[in-house]
């Protein structure tokens, strides 16, 4: 059996398909499988899924009855998964040759472990920026903090990441309101035996079409953006109904229910000082550089 189980869900990606492919296939680990299915694509890329597959056993294609969208499609997946871990792929990106070397080296005892990603273009040129510098993670991220990072947004990428597959098959299917895989995931591994994170880059993460990323380090309008998109009613209730969501799945979990009350508070502007002590001692510093951490601290005054 396979240490790692590689999910890879495909639609309509045979631009791309065969270069990710290859990335994997050139670990510098290679005891995985690859698992692909895919979800009804109109153009080739099945067909050159099949013609890959009969060049590597490790590798096992099947296709959807009907399109269901990524994040059935990588619950299906993981059905499939008979390894140790699942690493998550996506259809577009380019794997370091030391992707799943880096990220098995680090998870330890932890539930998953995320990497950083360089960001580049359709023709995979660098784009100058990390997914950590768009995010705003100024500093690594201990393994100890990182729920509250997480309670309060997603910071773990699922190409970049693996998790141990007990945990996938234990807390899928992704409740609706938290509409990712990797976020709840991240969320259900830092309530059980935690998540670690590196700044090293085991991914190329490529930026085509209208999903490309302004590429400036040191933005403040990305950190104006940042700040009023974090701190905003509609923030807050989605928190709410996320941490809801993860309280029905591990139980009445103190710092759960502490970071549950705390949104729950903001969504309707009833904030205590406990409230602003929680929002000092868990997201003070975790964000922001302190040049720009100010711009922050005052939009969360003003509520």
């Amino acid at each position: 059996m396979a240490v790692i189980s590689i999910a890879l869900a495909t639609y309509n990606g045979e631009k791309y398909i065969e270069e990710q492919i290859q990335s994997i296939l050139n670990q510098t680990f290679q005891d995985f499988e690859i698992i692909i299915r895919d979800d009804c694509s109109t153009d080739n890329t099945y067909k050159k899924l099949c013609d890959i597959a009969k060049k590597d056993n490790r590798i096992n294609v099947s296709r959807n009855s009907c399109n269901i969208g990524f994040v059935k499609n990588f619950e299906k997946i993981v059905n499939d998964c008979k390894g140790d871990f699942v690493a998550f792929s996506d259809q577009d990106d380019i794997w370091d040759s030391k992707h799943l070397e880096i990220l098995l080296s680090i998870i330890g005892s932890n539930d998953l472990a995320c990497g950083n990603s360089l960001l580049v273009d359709q023709d995979n040129n660098s784009l100058g920026i990390t997914m950590k510098e768009v995010i705003g993670m100024n500093d690594e991220i201990r393994s100890e903090n990182a729920r509250w990072r997480l309670f309060y947004d997603n910071f773990v990428q699922g190409s970049a990441m693996i998790v141990r597959t007990e945990l996938c098959k234990k807390y899928l299917p992704v409740p609706a309101v938290v509409g990712y895989h990797d976020y709840w995931l991240a969320l259900v591994a830092s309530v059980n035996n935690g998540i670690i994170y590196t700044s090293q880059i085991v991914l190329r993460y490529r930026q085509h079409g209208n999903n490309v990323t302004n590429n400036s380090k040191e933005s403040l309008l990305r950190e104006l953006y940042n700040a009023f998109n974090g701190f905003n009613k509609k923030h807050f209730q989605r928190q709410e109904k996320i941490l809801q969501c993860l309280l029905n799945v591990v139980g009445n979990v103190p710092y759960v229910n502490e970071s549950y009350i705390f949104y729950k508070d903001c969504e309707c502007k009833k904030i205590s000082k406990k409230d602003k002590n929680y929002f000092k001692e868990h997201y003070s510093d975790m964000f922001l550089t302190q040049k720009h951490y100010i711009i922050r601290k005052i939009i969360y005054l003003l509520l």
